[in-house]
């Protein structure tokens, strides 16, 4: 056994003995906690992979309620063996990576204690080779963009997928359905879950799968999760103007705020 797989053992062993934090954050007396949102995401997808785990479930959860830290949590709540979690662009790729590499927000609210390991994480950038594919064994989490999936030929991809045990996709709704479609069409016969901030795709198609959970952004609003939106109207009807005349009000409530001193 390598040292690399025997870390992969050692993580896994970590997340099936540890008892997952599922305590609510309480504002009022600054208890750490998971926020509503994330807590019932998590037994919704939990609830899922025990009831329905051959059907792609969606969660929508707006920007800003902690969805990252949601699908970390649920690797270990879950006990998940192997992740293939496929992001849309190389930036979110290396930002969850970072994320994965520390756990820092789940230990920050007490959600996972010290004997949890941090995953062992590697990074999909390009394509591979069947036998290269072999290597992610070492890997609790590969996290891939479709774009370098597309890269892999069919026996390769269909390595990956004979590797990893679940499949979770991150910002659907920026994911053309041609961009992954042949990665899902591999995974269909392993748990699929989507995270997303709405259940509809950029063409304006909605997203398929059965949606078992659903934060609507109102709710994320009276729950504080977002300030309330000032409306600054400008008139311009020279098309040509109208950028500048946009950007001359912005930099107008900047200075207002520099001089209240918020920034």
């Amino acid at each position: 056994m390598s040292d690399a797989t025997g870390k992969y053992l050692d993580v896994y062993q970590s997340w099936q003995q540890h008892l997952f934090n599922f305590n609510l954050a309480v504002r009022e007396t600054n208890m750490p906690g998971l926020c509503k949102p994330q807590l019932a995401a998590l037994y919704a997808s939990l609830g899922h992979l025990v009831m329905s785990p051959a059907t792609t479930a969606t969660i929508v959860m707006p920007t800003g309620t902690g969805k990252t830290d949601t699908m970390l949590g649920l690797l270990i709540a879950g006990r998940l063996a192997r992740t293939l979690v496929l992001v849309p662009s190389d930036a979110l790729r290396s930002q969850l990576v970072e994320k994965c590499l520390g756990l820092k927000k789940l230990r920050e609210i007490g959600a996972v204690s010290a004997t949890v390991l941090n995953p062992a994480v590697r990074a999909i950038g390009s394509g591979m080779s069947a036998e290269d594919v072999q290597q992610l064994a070492e890997a609790n989490v590969i996290v891939a963009t479709p774009q370098a999936l597309q890269r892999f030929d069919t026996e390769s991809l269909q390595a990956l997928v004979e590797l990893c045990s679940h499949l979770i996709i991150d910002e659907t709704h920026h994911v053309a359905a041609m961009t992954w479609g042949r990665v899902k069409t591999a995974f269909k016969e392993k748990p699929c879950l989507q995270f997303t901030a709405t259940p509809f795709r950029e063409d304006n198609q909605p997203l398929e799968g059965k949606i078992i959970y659903n934060y609507p952004l109102k709710d994320a609003q009276i729950d504080g999760y977002f300030k309330s939106i000032g409306f600054h109207p400008v008139r311009e009807y020279n098309l040509e103007l109208a950028d500048q005349v946009v950007a001359d009000k912005a930099v107008e409530l900047l200075r207002g705020d520099r001089e209240q001193g918020f920034m």
